[in-house]
């Protein structure tokens, strides 16, 4: 198979014109300006694979190969489902795997693979689909680098998450034009214990569309995001601030969270904002300053309950500002009322107490017949 510069040389000499390529048509033109087609259906030209300086339109490129635009500014044809480095590979993985830092990553067609990421790459989607396996991995796991992941979709499986940054990678992951959809609501759509910066995009779905962890930093500059089942509609949270919590009285307060059934975060007060715009809950944006924290749950009593608990031990060194109730924010009252409410194993306590007095008192009273009858020394029949 002959240069690209080469067979335009060839063609130039064989027509003694030259050749171009107009709005993705290829056609000859001869010194007289004629036009002529050149039509390429039998496949005369079949370029799969090279690097050339001018672009190579889709219908010279070989049966399976695919145009690239190499981020030198070159040009390139490469087969399979993936490339890197003018070489095309049989999976995605397999393309990672090879890549060196720094290096793009391009996806060629529809692919269902689960990866992992642990180098400074750009995986660029290419408008293609990437889809889970169902095998209780993420689609995307980056677990090392400086990652960026652009241009197409990310289709989630039955379980777990759909993308992900891992716990203790130390890495970093930007998404850009992305749609990525979760494909359960059992796991959040992207767990993030790195560092996560979203700048446009589609994201859909999940138990959380976008969990940020612990310690973890998430920053969104663009994108639309859709919580399918999570919703407030569902959920009850308060919104509170608090000034000079330990980090011990902060470990504290998420062990009780957790034993609460209560899901506990620090979180920005632009990003909160942001997601209660998007849930209706504007009404709490005057609350949204200072050092905010958000704590939800499926129980419509557990958030305030702990909160309000714990705040007295800190003697006020924070409080709650506000909370919402299925999917609507309610008066500090309501709040106050709900976190006087006792945890439901105490409730059914005394729920049960409640039954059995009657019952302890019943039979406290036969006993004490039943002792008053009985005779002293006398051998029971």
């Amino acid at each position: 198979m002959p240069q690209w510069d080469d067979l335009l040389s060839d063609l130039e000499a064989a027509f003694r014109s030259r050749f171009i390529v107009d709005d993705g048509r290829n056609e000859l033109q001869n010194s007289t300006k004629q036009k002529s087609a050149f039509d390429n259906s039998a496949k005369t030209v079949a370029v799969s694979g090279g690097t050339f300086s001018p672009a190579v339109s889709a219908d010279l490129c070989a049966e399976g190969c695919t145009p690239i635009a190499n981020t030198d500014g070159t040009h390139s044809v490469a087969s399979g489902v993936a490339y890197v480095a003018g070489k095309g590979f049989d999976t995605l993985q397999a393309a990672i795997d090879a890549a060196q830092d720094g290096e793009t990553v391009t996806l060629l067609a529809d692919a269902t693979e689960d990866v992992a990421i642990n180098k400074s790459v750009t995986l660029d989607l290419h408008g293609k689909t990437l889809t889970n396996t169902n095998a209780s991995k993420a689609t995307i796991s980056v677990q090392g680098g400086t990652v960026t992941v652009k241009n197409g979709n990310v289709e989630g499986g039955t379980g777990y998450y759909n993308i992900e940054v891992t716990k203790d990678s130390n890495a970093s992951l930007t998404l850009a034009d992305v749609t990525a959809t979760a494909g359960n609501t059992g796991s959040s759509m992207i767990d993030n214990y790195g560092t996560l910066t979203v700048t446009s995009g589609t994201y859909t779905g999940g138990l959380d569309t976008v969990k940020n962890e612990p310690n973890a930093k998430l920053t969104i500059t663009g994108g639309a995001f859709t919580l399918t089942k999570g919703t407030s509609k569902g959920f009850t949270g308060v919104v509170f601030n608090y000034g000079g919590i330990t980090v011990e009285e902060d470990t504290a307060l998420r062990k009780e969270c957790r034993e609460g059934g209560v899901d506990y975060a620090v979180v920005k007060n632009t990003l909160l904002r942001f997601a209660f715009n998007n849930c209706g809950l504007n009404e709490l944006d005057d609350q949204l300053n200072g050092t905010t924290s958000l704590a939800i749950a499926a129980d419509p009593v557990a958030p305030a309950r702990v909160i309000a608990e714990f705040a007295k031990k800190l003697n006020g060194r924070f409080e709650i500002k506000g909370g919402f109730l299925e999917g609507k924010v309610v008066p500090m009252e309501t709040v106050n009322a709900l976190a006087s409410i006792p945890a439901l194993p105490v409730l059914q306590a005394q729920v049960l107490g409640t039954m059995l007095a009657p019952i302890s008192a019943l039979a406290c009273v036969i006993k004490q017949i039943a002792e008053k009858q009985c005779v002293p020394g006398e051998a029971a029949e």
